[in-house]
């Protein structure tokens, strides 16, 4: 086979591999405004974190300021809720507390007459006298002198009264006693 080219053709590839290489200069002004402008662009930026700084120093120094003042006046506890340092130690603390309230006898409230009682003789007296006949959670009428030997929600008798007996929680509340029957 022989290779069989048009003329034209293989005088136009053969001009071109033999320029490689750019036969004009690039132009200087497009150059010129692209650095130009990417300049100036770098001031601005300079000049705008500059003033961000500066805003920022000015505003700490201020805090500063308030934080001086706030450190002269008295020790003044934040309102809660505080972070715990220790909560374990605390955890701790609690339930010793809860535990010894629930085992111990002592005054709920004084004034009142009520007292608390440890829960194992709490359960000795419901054992003994059993649970008072209250009517169902709702339907409790609690107005004075309505439903006798009931006391209503929220309240207590006095520690010694006939049919005082302890409650939820350690109080001491009225029961109603079941007539003796014949």
């Amino acid at each position: 086979m022989t290779d069989a080219q048009p003329t034209g053709q293989h005088d136009a590839h053969d001009a071109v591999a033999k320029r490689r290489h750019e036969e004009s200069d690039a132009q200087a002004r497009p150059l010129f405004l692209a650095f130009a402008g990417l300049f100036g662009l770098l001031i601005v930026v300079f000049v705008a974190m500059w003033a961000v700084f500066a805003f920022f120093d000015k505003r700490a120094a201020e805090s500063e300021e308030q934080r001086i003042h706030v450190g002269s006046r008295p020790h003044v506890r934040p309102p809660g809720p505080l972070l715990q340092i220790r909560p374990a130690v605390d955890l701790n603390q609690m339930l010793d507390r809860e535990k010894r309230q629930m085992e111990t006898y002592g005054w709920v409230n004084k004034a009142s007459g009520i007292v608390r009682i440890p829960v194992d003789h709490a359960m000795d007296l419901v054992i003994e006298n059993g649970l008072p006949d209250l009517p169902p959670i709702g339907q409790e009428d609690t107005r004075p002198g309505v439903n006798p030997g009931v006391t209503p929600p929220g309240t207590a008798t006095p520690a010694g009264q006939p049919g005082s007996s302890p409650g939820r929680g350690g109080r001491t509340t009225h029961t109603r006693r079941q007539p003796a029957q014949r």
